[in-house]
């Protein structure tokens, strides 16, 4: 389940923008459309898309596609981030020397993600714009973040093993 997807309540933003190449192309659902950054993609001058989900999830799975005839502007080097609050990033993939134009990354489950980045450092050509036509985000959303209380344990009913013992069989409602 692509939990990126503007259809799904997402929404993109972005460092810079070229154009009507804005971030919410990066997950419309059309490979054909795409976002550009407004910039170069350097280390001293990175270029990142961001997506907001509409609810807290776990995550363990990213796919970006560039669009076809941009092998130029692949992300080379890159890191995939989450955050909670939209201030404080954590790292969760690094790639250097990445020249796929359709790659999947996986990584151990990050949970309470409400923010996703790509933050992209150089591309596959030096000093050129980032291009993204599809960002995914493949993970599930939490439904409850919330204690469980008020269970109450009693036993049903005591049975006797093989051996002739009683063991005790408790049961929860």
């Amino acid at each position: 389940y692509d939990f990126a997807a503007s259809a799904n309540g997402s929404s993109a933003s972005a460092s810079s923008t070229s154009g009507t190449k804005v971030p919410g192309n990066a997950i419309d659902g059309n490979n054909t459309t795409f976002w550009e950054s407004g910039g170069n993609a350097t280390s001293p001058n990175p270029q990142f898309i961001t997506i907001a989900f509409p609810y807290p999830l776990t995550l363990n799975k990213v796919r970006f596609l560039v669009p076809s005839g941009s092998t130029a502007n692949i992300p080379r080097d890159y890191t995939w981030q989450v955050s909670s609050d939209n201030s404080t990033y954590t790292i969760v993939v690094t790639v250097t020397g990445n020249s796929s134009a359709d790659v999947t990354n996986t990584f151990s489950a990050r949970f309470n993600v409400n923010y996703l980045r790509l933050h992209v450092t150089r591309t596959n050509t030096t000093n050129r714009r980032v291009r993204i036509a599809t960002l995914e985000a493949i993970g599930s959303k939490i439904t409850s973040t919330g204690t469980v209380s008020g269970l109450n344990r009693k036993v049903e009913q005591t049975v006797v093993a093989d051996d002739g013992s009683p063991q005790s069989q408790v049961a929860y409602d």
